[in-house]
């Protein structure tokens, strides 16, 4: 039996897991919780939002976190803050550059796909709010 071992980015973009069976990796990407209105382009989470970010822990409970990845954004950071702490991890920073998340997300599941054995199966993808 595989194990699943999921990788946490936090991210502008909405909640979207993919799932890829066999011996591969789970990849979660987590939009930020909810930022507070303090008027700068780099806001902490709100009140809710870092009670958002506490109950990310509960939601992946008894899954192996392999790696968090944040953007260069306080909140992104913020978000992943509980779970690094619960799972003993460091959030690795990946600044958003030329492209965009999306971009991002690729860049990061390619580098995942590099550090694992190639698989065969299917993705399934689901966009969660």
């Amino acid at each position: 039996m595989s194990a699943i071992y999921p990788i946490i980015m936090a991210s502008v973009l909405t909640f979207m897991s993919v799932t890829v069976h066999a011996q591969c990796q789970q990849i979660v990407i987590v939009r930020h919780a909810e930022k507070a209105d303090d008027g700068t382009t780099d806001p902490p989470l709100s009140l809710t939002g870092r009670a958002r970010a506490e109950r990310l822990v509960d939601i992946v409970k008894g899954a192996t976190i392999v790696a968090l990845y944040a953007t260069q954004y306080r909140r992104t950071q913020q978000t992943l803050a509980p779970l690094a702490k619960a799972h003993k991890l460091n959030v690795q920073i990946r600044p958003i550059g030329e492209g965009g998340p999306s971009v991002q997300a690729a860049n990061i599941a390619h580098e995942v796909q590099q550090q694992t054995s190639t698989c065969s199966g299917y993705c399934r993808a689901q966009q969660h709010r």
